[in-house]
């Protein structure tokens, strides 16, 4: 690998940087939490919701420092749930679906499903 190229990929892992903690600081006072039960609510998911509970990240060093969530959804059909999902990644506020598992709500004919996800996001320490 040339010293250019080398140059090159540390100036655009720079510029990423920067526009990560650019977009981190556009969100003022935002909180992963908050923003997840505003979106059921929109949705009209909010009372599927089983659970939500935090994911808990080891100690790292840094500017940053990972931020989880895990809900839990009963009955959702799947317009709401690729609703649910398009509204996390494409928020603007950073956010992505770690893991998600989909399984049929019941073991009946039916189209409702129960989904369990991992949303991620970093806040600055």
């Amino acid at each position: 690998m040339k010293i250019s190229e080398i140059k090159g990929k540390w100036q655009n892992f720079q510029k990423d940087r920067s526009d990560v903690q650019e977009a981190i600081k556009g969100r003022g006072s935002f909180t992963l939490l908050s923003y997840l039960e505003a979106v059921t609510r929109e949705i009209g998911i909010d009372q599927r919701i089983q659970y939500i509970k935090p994911v808990t990240f080891p100690e790292g060093e840094g500017k940053l420092r990972p931020e989880g969530i895990e809900i839990s959804l009963d009955g959702v059909n799947m317009d709401q749930l690729v609703n649910f999902l398009y509204r996390i990644e494409y928020s603007g506020k950073l956010l992505h679906v770690k893991r998600i598992k989909i399984l049929r709500a019941s073991k009946e004919k039916t189209s409702l499903l129960k989904v369990t996800l991992q949303v991620n996001t970093y806040n600055p320490t």
